[in-house]
């Protein structure tokens, strides 16, 4: 999305960053590049978003206990048992 597709600079604090900007075009040329006969392209994540990830995982682990309904917890914690999610990989 860009700006006057519903989106303004107040809604994301990157919305005029060309490092973000580049690599959000990055991912969403990826993804419309898939098809469905292709195997799932994998992608590097940069350092920097995996410190985001970590932050952001383990601080939302933490308030779904207390915020999130039971049956939100117990698909999270499948999600962890059967597919690893976790703090150090982004899925």
């Amino acid at each position: 999305m860009s700006e006057g597709d519903g989106i303004q600079e107040a809604d994301h604090p990157a919305f005029r960053d060309p490092v973000y900007i580049e690599r959000r075009t990055e991912v969403t040329q990826m993804a419309m590049d898939y098809r469905m006969v292709d195997a799932i392209p994998r992608l590097d994540y940069h350092q920097h978003e995996k410190d985001v990830w970590k932050f952001c995982y383990n601080n939302l682990i933490n308030m779904y206990k207390t915020n999130a309904c039971e049956e939100f917890n117990w698909t999270i914690a499948e999600f962890q048992k059967e597919i690893g999610l976790n703090e150090f990989d982004i899925p």
